[in-house]
């Protein structure tokens, strides 16, 4: 009987060791992630961009790095991943890790208007990421030449209804939505033109190829040159390079699209290395080198923290989706 109680003591002796190591593991495991947390980052961070090289994106792209490379102590490492206006980027962002070293620059659209306008290529929709900040916006807005006619959109609609047929530069999907939704609340009909990116848009409607034309910011100089004109702010509000212009929604064309350069990572981003980067990327933001650069583009400053930019990006999607359904009527 006492060689029996003896071994049960022994095997609860041996039993309690094991409990208490096995607490003692994951309490050293917990805190060694909680270590590892407050180190990130501890190693250098990739940042996707969602355009080709020299363009208002890319440039933007570039300071961000070097400001953020300042903002967090590490390397910031910029890779361009070109196509589908930023879907290629965004879809290789949605599939990366979730741990902070791989993050991805794009415009708005590419996740607000590419899972409305082209569902079938577009595996993502915006609640598929961890959007962290906005960087700036364009000054988007439909232009025209000097030389043209026009002073106003309403001039162009009227000359569509009298017989013309304004020629409209499109340079992706969602600028064609834009001349198709105003088609079809107005009752007319265009004729679209398709051209790639923002410096053939400019050749056409300069050459005098095209009538108008959306634009998301390289008019602006030419605007104060007087060799071209703003017909409306494609914003929600008017634009500050043009604010006697008024807005699509003023003049009664339910649409907006605003171009917000937004800083992204991969889903379920952990919330310790979520709130690091958003500090570090509002410090890189507000630098007085971006600062600096934002001004020279004649862009504004227009920095958004995590919850604001999401909901940019959802009632952007939300106003394109209304648009393509009231097209489809």
């Amino acid at each position: 009987m006492s060689r029996a109680s003896g071994g049960e003591l022994n095997v609860r002796a041996t039993g309690s060791k094991w409990r208490i190591a096995a607490v003692l593991v994951i309490a050293c495991a917990g805190v060694a992630s909680l270590a590892s947390a407050a180190e990130y980052p501890t190693k250098p961070i990739n940042l996707y961009i969602g355009s080709a090289p020299a363009g208002s994106t890319d440039v933007l792209g570039r300071v961000l790095a070097k400001t953020l490379q300042q903002a967090l102590g590490q390397p910031v490492i910029v890779d361009n991943r070109t196509g589908a206006g930023g879907g290629l980027m965004a879809t290789r962002l949605q599939h990366s890790p979730a741990d902070g070293y791989t993050l991805g620059m794009a415009i708005s659209q590419a996740y607000s208007g590419n899972p409305v306008i082209m569902p079938a290529a577009t595996k993502y929709t915006v609640g598929d990421f961890t959007h962290l900040a906005s960087v700036s916006k364009g000054q988007c807005a439909l232009v025209t030449s000097s030389e043209k006619p026009y002073k106003t959109l309403a001039d162009v609609v009227e000359a569509a209804k009298h017989g013309a047929s304004p020629v409209y530069a499109s340079q992706s999907p969602l600028t064609r939505v834009v001349a198709d939704f105003i088609a079809k609340v107005a009752g007319v009909k265009f004729k679209v033109i398709t051209v790639q990116g923002g410096g053939e848009m400019m050749q056409a409607i300069l050459g005098g190829h095209a009538d108008f034309g959306f634009s998301g910011g390289p008019h602006v100089d030419f605007v104060k040159a007087g060799r071209m004109r703003v017909l409306a702010s494609a914003e929600g509000a008017r634009l500050a390079t043009s604010p006697d212009v008024p807005t699509l929604r003023e003049l009664g064309y339910d649409i907006a699209s605003c171009s917000v350069f937004v800083v992204s990572a991969p889903p379920n981003l952990p919330a310790d290395v979520r709130n690091r980067l958003s500090q570090g990327l509002k410090s890189a933001i507000e630098s007085p080198d971006m600062r600096a650069l934002i001004q020279s583009l004649r862009y504004p400053e227009y920095y958004l923290g995590p919850a604001e930019v999401t909901q940019v990006l959802e009632a952007e999607a939300a106003t394109l989706s209304r648009a393509i359904a009231r097209i489809k009527e």
